[in-house]
């Protein structure tokens, strides 16, 4: 229990990864054609490596009983809030950053480098925020990091794209 904070923010920096490779890959590749398809193909058959070497998971793997998501939403509705709101957020990061590169005047490239550079960003501070809700309280840690997103979210939509990046 005292690194699970730790734990989950190398869970999330991974994730963050995944999402990240994803717009640098196509700005790499384009859009056209078998490229990123056949790229995908690579990172999707590649998921499948680390299972080659599990054995056995044990008898009770998945045998802990199910929850629907009203009883989870009953028993901790603050957190399933918060997920819930986080889930926005991203999908809204996601659909609305690359409208904002080319209504800025980035081109593709720049555009899909853009949200690269959140998700990796993301990978470094989910860690830091991991290491952060093991000796904060989590609640503590939660607000502040709804804190940091909001000024974040501010600061971004005033910030202007410079002209040499145009």
């Amino acid at each position: 229990d005292t690194g699970r904070g730790r734990i989950l923010g190398v869970y999330a920096a991974a994730l963050s990864a995944g999402f990240g490779l994803g717009p640098l890959i196509l700005s790499l590749t384009g859009v056209i054609g078998w490229p990123p398809f056949v790229a995908n193909a690579v990172i999707s058959a590649s998921a499948a490596v680390p299972l080659a070497g599990v054995r056995r998971a044990g008898d009770t793997f998945g045998s802990e009983g199910t929850a629907t998501p009203l009883r989870m939403f009953a028993r901790a509705p603050g957190i399933m809030a918060t997920v819930a709101v986080f889930g926005m957020y991203e999908a809204a990061l996601v659909n609305l950053l690359p409208i904002w590169g080319v209504r800025s005047g980035l081109d593709q490239r720049l555009t899909a480098a853009t949200l690269s550079a959140v998700f990796f960003g993301s990978i470094v501070l989910q860690v830091a925020i991991g290491w952060l809700s093991d000796r904060l309280s989590r609640l503590a840690a939660l607000r502040l990091c709804g804190i940091v997103g909001l000024a974040g979210a501010a600061l971004l939509a005033n910030v202007p794209v410079p002209p040499a990046m145009l």
